[in-house]
């Protein structure tokens, strides 16, 4: 790859979640969850967690090989990327 000028890309978003923002939903869902739990009568008994295994329509690789020193690289895609089963 040295010899041929390409080296491995690690995707990236478009744009950078802003960690700020991020700390106010969490604050909100918290204080969401306790208004349900005081509307429904909830205790922590009757709480569980549950966890799922997403499968993505378009399941994308997160690195890529390009040439050294470009910007940016555009990746095509199927236009689901979001969609899961």
């Amino acid at each position: 790859m040295t010899r041929h000028g390409l080296s491995v890309r690690h995707k990236i978003t478009e744009s950078q979640k802003n960690a700020d923002r991020l700390i106010d939903k969490l604050i909100s869902y918290i204080l969401q969850v306790r208004r349900q739990r005081v509307k429904f009568s909830y205790g922590s008994s009757d709480m569980i967690v549950m966890d799922e295994i997403a499968v993505w329509k378009d399941m994308l690789s997160s690195t890529t090989v390009d040439k050294v020193g470009e910007k940016s690289i555009r990746l095509k895609t199927t236009g689901n990327g979001k969609s899961k089963v």
